[in-house]
């Protein structure tokens, strides 16, 4: 289970809150330390990545990952594919939403001033090559841990 926690009304209520959360991480995005267990990126089985329990800071947003999330490939590459796991927070008219979404390491990430209520903003997780075998090898956590 994910759970938003800008968003369930105990946290906080708006985008205002979310400011807030930025602040006190030091206007950083990254996994807090020493919560859950910190997000680990680990090959599940030859072709399905896993990232472990964590709290995720996300343009201040306090994300809550306490189930471990996979990711599987089903297709088998003709070369070797380098892949980033990465962070999607998106707001539309100060709700924000939540996905974990894998793409090509080359691939710009978004980093909208969601501020203003309006936007999509994501972080890179880790790295990891899909191979002409199916498996998926080379798993590095990119992120910053935030104390």
């Amino acid at each position: 289970m994910i759970r938003i926690l800008t968003k369930n009304g105990i946290e906080n209520t708006n985008i205002d809150g979310a400011r807030d959360h930025n602040f006190n991480a030091g206007n950083r995005s990254g996994i807090v330390k020493s919560v859950l267990n910190e997000g680990s990126l680990f090959s599940v089985s030859s072709n399905t990545i896993g990232l472990d329990t964590c709290e995720l800071r996300i343009f201040g947003h306090r994300i809550v990952i306490d189930e471990i999330q996979y990711k599987t490939f089903t297709s088998i590459p003709s070369s070797p594919v380098r892949y980033a796991l990465v962070a999607q927070i998106s707001v539309a008219e100060t709700v924000p939403a939540f996905a974990l979404n894998v793409q090509s390491v080359d691939t710009v990430l978004r980093t909208d001033n969601i501020n203003n209520g309006n936007g999509i903003y994501e972080i890179e997780l880790g790295r990891f090559t899909h191979n002409t075998d199916g498996s998926v090898t080379d798993i590095v956590r990119t992120i910053d841990i935030i104390t």
